[in-house]
């Protein structure tokens, strides 16, 4: 997971490189523009020049031949496109060139063509002589290029220190915004007094400290109860028990009513037994009320298929030497599919409770009868005495 600071940095470094391509193509732009103008002064300073030059010479072809100007075409074109001279040797019609139309119209025009494949732009500046004829002059000159090369070198090293600062300013935004977070009194959420847009989560994390708060006093007052009551319902058959043992012990028994004081004695540990079951049925219902979709708690379990015929047999086994005792009989019947998704040891004790308490309760010479039924995805259990 990437930090808050990484995060913020990535941000303000998009905003500032935005920024910074943005305010490169402005300068780019600017130098551009500047350039051309300065072209088309030029070149409009050299025509007038020319046309002076031609205006006393007298002859205008002759004076364009003896004009020797660096770095500038001269071109001199007759009314009709065709050329009449041209220092770069040209022949081709220029009736339709902009400049030239312009010219025509309104005596003087100017253009400019920029080649792709040379990545240089053409100036054109053209002026109508006082015969109609049109004087034309031209330079050419690779601006775009020297504007970005020009622009290069200031480009990288504002790209370093916008990282640089981008960097700085982000750590330190993070450590402004995260400093608060970790002094939050999570005792008292509502009382923070933080950023708006975290007064939902403290809000939340306020009903959950309540609610919190209110189960662990209800499993507090719960469990009081719950000691309290076992230990009034243990004192009962601890009383008993340990009163005939006592009276046992000392020989103060009829020896005809030994019987009967170990009967006592034998049901109220018994009662103890199920007291002490219930205990642990209890603890294993917390245990399992944690468990969520197929997870278990620590120490704990997974829930998987189980075949509740095989723990009903299992628990018919293991029971069947106490039902011998008491004269029970045990019948076993299932139809359908008997597998289901669940906790073996909750189902095995579930089953194990139920037939021995069928056993308990039961009359003299009597029976249990354990029934599964598959009964679509479920499966009905039923104890019956």
């Amino acid at each position: 997971m990437a930090s808050l600071s990484k995060r913020i940095f990535v941000v303000i470094l998009g905003v500032a490189l935005a920024c910074e391509l943005l305010c490169l193509g402005f300068a780019w732009w600017a130098l551009v523009d500047a350039s051309e103008r300065e072209s088309s002064r030029a070149l409009a300073a050299e025509a007038d020049l020319l046309r002076q030059a031609i205006e006393t010479g007298g002859s205008t072809s002759s004076a364009l031949v003896g004009i020797s100007a660096e770095d500038v075409r001269v071109t001199w074109i007759a009314v009709d496109g065709s050329i009449l001279y041209d220092s770069d040797g040209a022949t081709e019609n220029h009736r339709e060139r902009p400049e030239v139309i312009a010219a025509l119209n309104s005596g003087e025009g100017s253009a400019a063509r920029y080649s792709q494949t040379l990545g240089e732009v053409s100036h054109y500046y053209a002026l109508r002589l006082a015969d109609g004829s049109i004087l034309r002059v031209a330079t050419t000159n690779s601006q775009i290029l020297s504007a970005l090369e020009a622009l290069a070198l200031p480009g990288v090293l504002l790209a370093v220190a916008v990282v640089l600062g981008a960097s700085l300013l982000a750590r330190w935004l993070a450590g402004r915004l995260v400093s608060p977070l970790l002094e939050l009194n999570l005792d008292a959420p509502r009382e923070n007094r933080l950023y708006r847009e975290l007064e939902p989560l403290l809000e939340r994390m306020e009903q959950q400290r309540l609610a919190i708060a209110a189960q662990v006093e209800e499993a507090g007052r719960t469990r009081r109860e719950l000691t309290a009551n076992v230990s009034h319902e243990l004192k009962t058959p601890l009383t008993v028990i340990s009163g005939y043992a006592e009276l046992m012990k000392a020989g103060n028994v009829d020896p005809a009513d030994v019987p009967y004081f170990s009967e006592l004695i034998y049901t109220e540990a018994g009662h103890m037994h199920d007291l002490v079951e219930d205990l642990l049925v209890l603890a294993q219902l917390d245990e399992y009320a944690v468990e969520e979709a197929g997870s278990a708690p620590a120490g704990g379990e997974r829930t998987q298929m189980v075949d509740l015929r095989t723990v009903a047999s299992d628990a018919i086994d293991r029971l069947t030497p106490f039902a011998n005792q008491l004269n029970v009989s045990f019948h076993l019947e299932t139809s359908g599919d008997t597998n289901l998704y669940g906790s073996p040891r909750a189902l095995t004790s579930l089953v194990y409770n139920l037939c021995e308490n069928a056993i308990r309760y039961n009359v003299e010479s009597g029976s249990v009868t354990v029934a599964l039924q598959g009964v679509e995805e479920n499966v009905a259990l039923s104890v019956r005495d």
